[in-house]
């Protein structure tokens, strides 16, 4: 398994935590970002093109590829 994190120009740098899927077929594997730098606070987290949130937090994924981005706001 892999994290794909592209930098397109935001942050110099974060920082992640990350459980992987434990089993074949399972949706349990998470990710969490702990911090950010090289843009100024707050930050917004957007999954896959989804809504914007204050928080990446990330729970119960399926084995993939995620696009995680990063704005300041």
């Amino acid at each position: 398994d892999s994290t794909i994190i592209e930098i397109i120009p935001g942050p110099d740098a974060y920082q992640s935590s990350m459980e992987p899927v434990p089993c074949f077929g399972s949706n349990d594997a998470s990710f969490f970002i702990e911090a950010v730098s090289g843009i100024a606070p707050p930050f917004q987290f957007s999954l896959n093109g989804g809504e914007w949130e204050n928080v990446a937090d990330y729970t119960n994924m399926q084995p993939g590829i995620y696009n995680l981005e990063i704005i300041d706001t």
